[in-house]
């Protein structure tokens, strides 16, 4: 294994489900006696390393922190510090969300030339932009609930609500377009409460989904881990059987909420657990995926019918549990994941970047 520094945080509502992810990424790199570097990006855009980023206790305050930044010179990469210079081989991002999540730290890693194992601009961008997954996925024939999308500008300028939303019907889900665990979703059942809810979802983004609930609710995850030559496929699990929409702290405060289920492997008919299998896979190949990714299904038990959801690149503890059944630990994931990055990494790397040697010098038009 190469020398990988781990990177998380960042400026999204998410930041503090990431720093659970990384921290245990490096225990698992510990446990293997890899060599790693930690470096957490606060919201303020400072990167920090040291030993006391493994105390979670640690970043109310930043306690022991060491500031530094990024840096890649004579084909090395390292983090430079005030005192000292960590040299590392290839960075892994770790982070959830708006701004990390959506291949913006990817692209800054990219711009420095920086090797870093993540889905790519292209794929992250498109994947965390809710609406324009949903709509690249209706063309491959993605099994999708109705929806519309609406920008702060649109809504300011709607005259009836309730006309905009036809051919939509109640019950109703509201959820910003670049988020995810959840934050600033609801369910709504009239007008009234549909204004509100849209209101509330741009406090935190600028873009705002409303599509059909599904009633009769069961809510079923899988993810893939691979590329274009080889996919593994997880187990499925069931993570809602209430016919309820699961918040941010139904899902990370689970041990307290009694609300909160999570059945490895899921309680789907082998029928429809074939239908997810077949739609992920789908998906997975449609949108040149690579990495782990989770694909997050909607599941109506009355109607039998299944509804693709969400996708995540970067899933939350990277979704190792969901290949525990399939005999994969921890490991054997994360060695697999580099392995990929990797090879990523190199196939780009053989892509031409400059049009013709002495182009420039050559051009006859003079500035003026």
């Amino acid at each position: 294994m190469k020398k990988i520094a781990i990177v998380y945080g960042g400026n999204s509502l998410e930041s503090d489900i990431s720093v659970l992810t990384a921290l245990k990424v490096a225990h698992e790199f510990q446990n293997n006696g890899w060599d790693y570097l930690l470096v957490y990006l606060d919201h303020d855009g400072n990167f920090y390393t040291g030993k006391a980023l493994l105390n979670k206790l640690n970043y109310e305050n930043f306690h022991g922190f060491k500031k530094g930044e990024f840096k890649r010179k004579h084909q090395s990469s390292f983090f430079k510090t005030k005192t000292k210079k960590l040299f590392f081989d290839y960075a892994l991002i770790v982070g959830h969300g708006k701004g990390i999540e959506d291949g913006t730290l990817g692209a800054f890693f990219d711009t420095l030339k920086i090797p870093c194992i993540y889905s790519g601009i292209y794929n992250a961008a498109i994947l965390q932009d809710k609406v324009a997954c949903k709509r690249i996925l209706t063309t491959f024939k993605i099994p999708q609930t109705k929806f519309k999308s609406l920008s702060a500008s649109t809504y300011l300028n709607i005259q009836k609500l309730d006309s905009f939303i036809k051919p939509l019907h109640f019950p109703l889900i509201v959820k910003p377009c670049h988020l995810g665990s959840s934050i600033g979703v609801r369910k709504v059942m009239n007008i009234e409460e549909l204004k509100e809810a849209i209101e509330a979802a741009f406090y935190y983004d600028d873009e705002v989904i409303v599509e059909e609930a599904i009633n009769h609710l069961k809510e079923v995850n899988i993810a893939i881990l691979g590329n274009e030559e080889k996919m593994i496929i997880s187990s499925l699990e069931t993570v809602n059987n209430h016919d309820m929409i699961l918040s941010f702290y139904d899902k990370y405060e689970s041990g307290k909420n009694k609300k909160f289920v999570r059945i490895i492997p899921s309680d789907v008919s082998e029928d429809i657990e074939e239908t997810i299998r077949d739609i992920a896979i789908k998906s997975f190949r449609s949108l040149s995926c690579s990495g782990v990714v989770r694909f997050d299904f909607l599941y109506d038990q009355q109607s039998q019918k299944v509804y693709l959801n969400e996708i995540n690149t970067i899933p939350g503890s990277l979704a190792y549990y969901l290949f525990e059944d399939k005999g994969i630990e921890f490991k054997e994931l994360l060695t697999t994941l580099v392995d990929i990055g990797i090879k990523r990494i190199q196939k780009n790397s053989t892509i031409e970047a400059t049009f013709e040697k002495g182009f420039l010098n050559n051009l006859s038009e003079k500035i003026k």
